[in-house]
C-alpha cells in the first residue's frame, strides 16, 4: 500500500512540472553609463515570447529622462510585450521590443536571439533611451516548481526508506 502511495506523489509532482510550461529566468544587465537592470523574464516554453517582465533600472528615475546616478531606480514591468522583430527584419530567432517605465521618461529596448537550449543576450538588441548601449549580461535559470517537487519527494523517500531499514533492524 505504501508505494502505491509513493508512485501516486510522483505522479503528482511529474504532473506539477509538466503543468507549468513557461521559463523563468533572473536576468541581470549592466549598460555603459553604469546603470543595471535586474529583472524576472517569464518566457514562453520555446523561448519566441516573453509572458512577462518584471525589473528595476537602477540610476534612472521615473519623473526624469537620462541616467541619474546612484540611488535612483525605475520600476519596469510590462506583461505580453509585442515582439517586433518580425517587423524590422532582424530574422525569425530574435524576440525584440521596446518597454516604457510607467510615466513613459525612459524606454528601455529588450532583445534576445534564441535557439532551443535558451535565450543569448546581445548589445546589438539592448539598450535604455536609445543611447546607453549594454556592456554585460547575465541570465540564470530558475527552477521549474515541479522539479523542485520532485527533488522534494525524493528525499522523503529516501528518509522513509532508512526509517524503515532503521526499525527492521531494531526489531529484527
Amino acid at each position: 500500500m505504501r508505494s502505491r502511495s509513493l508512485i501516486a506523489l510522483t505522479a503528482a509532482a511529474l504532473v506539477a512540472g509538466v503543468a507549468h510550461a513557461d521559463v523563468v529566468d533572473n536576468i541581470s544587465l549592466m549598460y555603459q553609463s553604469g546603470a543595471t537592470f535586474d529583472a524576472t523574464l517569464d518566457l514562453s516554453n520555446d523561448f519566441s515570447s516573453v509572458v512577462s517582465l518584471n525589473g528595476t533600472l537602477n540610476g534612472y528615475d521615473p519623473t526624469m529622462f537620462g541616467f541619474q546616478g546612484t540611488g535612483f531606480t525605475d520600476p519596469i514591468s510590462v506583461a505580453f510585450p509585442v515582439n517586433v522583430a518580425p517587423y524590422t527584419g532582424l530574422g525569425p530567432n530574435i524576440f525584440f521590443t521596446t518597454v516604457t517605465d510607467g510615466g513613459y521618461s525612459n524606454f528601455l529596448d529588450f532583445g534576445y536571439s534564441f535557439d532551443s537550449s535558451g535565450i543569448t543576450l546581445d548589445p546589438l538588441y539592448n539598450d535604455v533611451n536609445y543611447i546607453d548601449p549594454l556592456l554585460s549580461a547575465s541570465v540564470t535559470s530558475v527552477p521549474e516548481p515541479g522539479t523542485v517537487a520532485l527533488l522534494a519527494l525524493g528525499l522523503f523517500g529516501l528518509a522513509a526508506t532508512r526509517r524503515r531499514w532503521t526499525l527492521n533492524a531494531s526489531l529484527g
